[in-house]
């Protein structure tokens, strides 16, 4: 996930910021909301996606600095980039702290 990917699909009714950390060992993007509906990690591995802002995720697509590909591609595409530069990559779903978390490792 990217700070923009947290924007489109945070949860807008937690008031709470997006948040970005950057330690030594990793980097970490915090997004408001747990993930919808029926939702788990390993399905959004898989492409499976629901809207929480399908308006914002309509409006995407027409912005050229975006690299919007489809719906559902989103986390296939993050997989696929730390897989190719070595990146280990971390999803946590936080159902009871309502929060989204994306960890990236940095290399040793």
């Amino acid at each position: 996930m990217t700070t923009a990917s947290a924007l489109l699909h945070r949860n807008y009714y937690i008031a709470s910021n997006i948040r970005v950390f950057v330690f030594d060992n990793r980097v970490e993007i915090i997004s408001p909301g747990s993930l919808p509906n029926t939702l788990t990690v390993e399905s959004i591995k898989h492409g499976i996606h629901i809207e929480r802002n399908p308006i914002m995720v309509s409006m995407v697509k027409d912005i050229p600095d975006i690299p919007y590909r489809g719906a559902g591609t989103g986390i296939q595409r993050i997989l696929r980039s730390c897989r190719e530069s070595g990146i280990k990559v971390e999803f946590i779903n936080d159902k009871e702290g309502e929060q989204f978390k994306v960890v990236f490792y940095r290399k040793e």
